[in-house]
């Protein structure tokens, strides 16, 4: 009886994670370049399991897991702004930016030329080419499919896009748009990404899907919260019982 009620407590503690995790989808479905995280509710099927089937003690599950959060990189939309330097990618590639951390990944092209001439990013990332920062002289912006930047017609860099094989194992979130290459992970030249110029990539959150995902945990916290509550009582009376004995 301990196991059971420990078993809905966790689900109940899972169901909060799950759902603060949503939550911040559906916050970040106006923001420009952002990818949802992804929260298996495999625990969830595991705990009802083990709470409604009958098992042996030596086969009752301890609970619901906290397991770590997946960022799902599918292709957001493409959204037309007619802004110079404005950058969509289509395909798997990310910019690479340097932060005061060190090389950085994101696929947040509203960028901007700083003070000094040099190609940045919202945050003031210096966005990499091929040869190291990118820096624009004054002119006329010019971007090709595949990165090649042009003023006033001269070619005067290349993006430095970058992809990697399993994006999901290798880049890990460190801000709401911005990843970091996991230890071990390889970063490859971005052949198979096209940059739309005067394009931004819109969030890739499905609102439908959020909504139901959103309402199938809180149902599914209410039953973890229902059996909490039922296993509790018969807890209290099994202890008054034994108290009278």
């Amino acid at each position: 009886m301990i196991q059971s009620l420990y078993t809905s407590v966790s689900g109940m503690v899972v169901g909060m994670w799950q759902q603060a995790r949503i939550a911040h989808n559906l916050t970040n479905a106006d923001t420009v370049g952002y990818k949802a995280i992804r929260v298996p509710l495999s625990e969830f099927a595991s705990l009802l399991s083990a709470l409604l089937t009958d098992q042996t003690l030596g086969e009752a599950g301890v609970g619901a897991m906290i397991s770590s959060e997946e960022t799902d990189f599918s292709q957001g939309p493409l959204q037309l702004t007619n802004r110079q330097l404005d950058v969509a990618l289509n395909g798997p590639g990310f910019l690479r930016v340097m932060t005061p951390s060190g090389e950085r990944f994101t696929r947040v092209g509203h960028l901007h030329r700083d003070a000094s001439g040099r190609l940045v990013t919202a945050h003031n990332y210096a966005v990499l080419g091929q040869n190291g920062p990118v820096e624009l002289p004054p002119g006329d912006v010019a971007i090709s499919l595949g990165g090649e930047i042009f003023v006033d017609g001269q070619s005067v860099a290349f993006l430095a896009l970058a992809e990697f094989e399993e994006p999901e194992l290798s880049l890990e979130r460190v801000g709401g748009t911005v990843y970091a290459a996991r230890e071990g992970a390889v970063a490859i030249p971005g052949a198979n990404t096209r940059v739309m110029q005067g394009s931004l990539e819109a969030s890739n959150v499905n609102l439908a899907s959020e909504m139901t995902n959103l309402i199938a945990t809180s149902r599914l916290y209410q039953l973890c919260q229902r059996l909490t509550v039922a296993q509790d009582e018969i807890l209290r009376q099994t202890a008054n019982t034994l108290g009278r004995l």
